[in-house]
């Protein structure tokens, strides 16, 4: 069996679990989860499509995935210039040279590169030929490959539109996303009923947000303090956890008294929580005001872009995010729970504060920030209200619509297993 990217990713995963091929030759596809991730970050152009969810907190890489194949023979077509990145693929032959002379078949295994782009090009072809010559008919035969013409695309179809769809009917995937979001909503709505399920409703919360475990600390130091009128304007870098810091501005009325009510004000990715107007107006009202940039909104945002890239994978609105977050799933880390996290310390830190009331706090967020305030509310019994605009009513709507505006960062592995956004709305009661 052969295949070029998203052909090498069905080569690699159908030669997995089906012992009847023979040998496989993997193209342009097979290189490191890390490598990938740091390639895309860095502008390349890797499918999301592609990523499991969770393989590298498994333990798991590309090396394993062709691991399983053994001891079949496996060839690795490689180019140099592709977007997947040439140094995971070389790393991950080395190990499986590793791995096939320890079970004794070390020529069971073969890399071959060729300097060019992201292709099924004429050598790779012909390294595919000899691979399958050698182990399918135990010969060493010519492998160049002969000029042919190329069949017109209309007469290599297999339907008469091209498309199974349009030719034959059936299902799409959002068809089977539909069937299987009604399944696993029909079987949510059921465990409702039960008093288990509230009793378990934010330990399960925590699971696929994977929160780090123990409460925050809420540690933080001050960076810098102005004014504006009367209001004393503190600057703040909250510790999140390692290497990561939550910019926060605090806003305090000048001639207040006493413990005050305070407001976290989460900031969505461009700034847009950050109203003037409406964070002057609370603290004028007699409130501190912690106004929060979680990972990657505000300050902690990314300054590359998709329009800049010229990438055609995600729509211009999410950036980086989007990259960040299929990177955050191979950790099994999803990026909406570390954005909790991160709110999570605000509010450990705004307790913290002798000046703060801590039965009156509040959290705000809009949009994609209002999300993470929504989880935060429902986790945290330190935050006693939350307001919350322009956030998605379901997850359960997305999975069942074909097309939707919501980003895949405020996405969770798996959430409709467990439960939905009116549930984490539910808890916040």
């Amino acid at each position: 069996m052969t295949g070029n990217s998203g052909g090498g990713t069905l080569t690699t995963f159908i030669s997995m679990l089906d012992e009847r091929v023979k040998a496989a030759s993997i193209v342009t596809y097979i290189t490191s989860i890390p490598k990938k991730i740091e390639a895309r970050i860095n502008d390349a152009e890797t499918d999301p499509e592609q990523d499991v969810a969770g393989l590298l907190a498994a333990g798991i890489d590309h090396t394993e995935f062709v691991g399983m194949i053994a001891p079949r023979p496996v060839l690795i077509g490689a180019a140099t210039r592709d977007f997947f990145p040439i140094e995971g693929t070389r790393q991950t032959f080395k190990e499986l040279q590793e791995l096939y002379a320890r079970i004794g078949v070390p020529d069971r295994v073969k890399m071959v590169q060729f300097d060019h782009r992201h292709m099924y090009s004429q050598p790779l072809r012909e390294a595919t030929y000899g691979w399958f010559d050698r182990w399918l008919k135990g010969n060493q035969a010519d492998a160049r490959e002969a000029e042919i013409t190329a069949e017109a695309e209309t007469a290599l179809r297999c339907t008469p539109t091209g498309q199974v769809i349009t030719s034959l009917g059936g299902d799409r995937i959002s068809d089977f996303n539909r069937v299987e979001t009604d399944r696993l909503l029909g079987g949510l709505e059921e465990r409702r009923r039960a008093p288990a399920f509230g009793e378990a409703l934010l330990s399960k919360i925590r699971e696929r947000l994977s929160l780090p475990p123990g409460p925050p600390q809420g540690s933080a130091r001050k960076v810098g303090e102005t004014t504006s009128g009367n209001l004393a304007i503190e600057k703040i870098l909250i510790d999140s956890e390692p290497g990561i810091v939550v910019p926060t501005r605090i806003v305090v009325p000048k001639n207040a008294s006493g413990r005050l009510p305070g407001v976290i004000l989460l900031r969505d990715r461009e700034g847009e929580g950050n109203r003037p107007a409406f964070i002057e107006a609370l603290a004028r009202q007699g409130k501190i005001v912690a106004v929060a940039d979680v990972r990657g909104f505000g300050e902690t945002m990314s300054s590359k872009n998709v329009p800049e890239r010229g990438i055609v994978y995600f729509h211009p609105r999410d950036g980086m995010d989007a990259d960040f977050t299929y990177a955050s799933f191979f950790l099994g880390r999803p990026l909406l729970g570390m954005r909790v996290a991160d709110a999570l310390e605000v509010s450990a830190y705004l307790r913290s504060r002798p000046d703060v009331d801590t039965r009156r706090i509040a959290v705000v967020g809009r949009g994609w920030a209002g999300v993470v305030a929504l989880f935060a509310a429902a986790l945290d019994p330190g935050i006693q209200a939350a307001a919350v605009e322009g956030i998605p009513a379901s997850y359960g709507e997305i999975a069942r619509s074909e097309i939707y505006q919501q980003p895949v960062s405020l996405m969770l592995p798996d959430v409709l297993r467990d439960f939905d956004l009116p549930d984490v709305a539910g808890a916040v009661a």
